[in-house]
């Protein structure tokens, strides 16, 4: 395991902070406390604030081409303006207590986004495509839908379902976004933790995070592990690079029914956290909503 501990990028502690963003064109990053219902952005490197307050648990942040960001809140596809207005793109056709969970943008600039219920129902959850203001069911018989990603050139997605405890990688049509067979890229049943979000690297590598693992784990293409992170937050959610050079890497934690005790030995839970120099990135892909 690496020895270098992330240190917190900012002084606030989250109950459930979750998909880190990096926006290269506004040199900021984004992310959000789902429970909380908060968009954080931080406009430079020493300060952070909510952007956006919402009614409902909001699960995903994606960029887009118009240079608005784009939130999966609750059943609700949003895009935020600058005054702060909620201008809907999609609806998920959500049932219950069911919410938005994790969501990336495909090469094709397609949300693919998560739902599941917090009864966390087995099999009960299901994969979205959302698409010129259309939602597509991908997949259903999921659980805890979470990290998504694609290989450098786009024709693998990589997928995350918390309760299988796996790294599925499976052929993707970029031109048509269809998705073929789920397959296991790697086995985590043997590794503390339970995985979370992820970040493909601009060497194609797989970073992903470990929810009471407390790590970042870092998987080649072939799926052999590469190297281990400590993070000194038991519950990891996920990561993403940022900075003007796309080489620090950013984590997020939660807090979310930690103890006291177990809060006053991990100062870093709750946190975003940083490491310079981790690695390399790469520019993320923008939502298509502006038009033809």
């Amino acid at each position: 395991m690496t020895s270098v501990v992330p240190i917190a990028a900012y002084p606030i502690r989250h109950e459930l902070a979750e998909g880190p963003l990096w926006d290269d064109k506004k040199r900021c990053l984004w992310w959000v406390d789902i429970t909380r219902g908060q968009l954080w952005t931080s406009p430079d490197q020493e300060t952070a604030r909510i952007a956006h307050q919402f009614e409902s648990t909001v699960g995903a942040v994606v960029l887009s081409d118009d240079g608005r960001v784009v939130c999966a809140a609750g059943s609700r596809i949003v895009a935020i303006g600058q005054n702060g207005n909620e201008d809907e793109i999609a609806c998920l056709p959500l049932t219950g207590n069911a919410r938005a969970n994790d969501g990336q943008v495909d090469p094709a600039g397609r949300l693919i986004v998560g739902s599941f219920d917090d009864d966390v129902t087995l099999g009960a959850a299901h994969l979205w495509q959302v698409e010129n203001g259309s939602v597509t069911l991908l997949k259903n018989g999921l659980t805890v839908p979470n990290g998504i990603g694609w290989s450098l050139d786009g024709q693998t997605m990589y997928f995350i379902d918390s309760a299988d405890r796996v790294l599925y990688h499976l052929p993707y049509d970029v031109e048509t976004g269809a998705l073929g067979a789920f397959e296991i890229l790697a086995d985590f049943s043997g590794f503390d933790g339970v995985p979370d979000g992820l970040a493909v690297d601009a060497r194609g590598y797989i970073w992903v995070g470990f929810w009471d693992g407390g790590v970042i784990r870092v998987f080649a293409p072939d799926g052999q592990l590469e190297q281990t992170l400590s993070t000194g937050a038991s519950r990891t959610t996920s990561c993403c690079f940022g900075g003007p050079d796309l080489m620090t890497l950013y984590i997020t934690s939660a807090s979310i029914e930690l103890s006291g005790e177990v809060l006053a030995t991990e100062p870093n839970s709750g946190h975003v956290l940083m490491i310079p120099d981790a690695g390399r990135g790469r520019a993320m892909d923008r939502m298509k909503i502006s038009g033809p």
